[in-house]
């Protein structure tokens, strides 16, 4: 497995982590907080992490 391959995966997980705590973490309001930016960040370092996966897969 190259660098940027355990790279990508790193990333996948840290954000699917991230996305994780923050759904069960958040306290239930109506307000915009920030566990909503810790969530949607998180969804989107994971599609970050597994496109980069997949384009390192298909390109190899």
């Amino acid at each position: 497995m190259t660098i940027l391959m355990s790279v990508a995966l790193a990333l996948a997980v840290l954000g699917a982590l991230v996305t994780h705590s923050a759904y069960r973490l958040a306290p239930v309001t109506n307000k915009f907080a920030g566990w909503d930016v810790a969530f949607v960040s998180g969804i989107s370092v994971t599609a970050l992490g597994s496109l980069g996966a997949l384009l390192l897969v298909f390109t190899a």
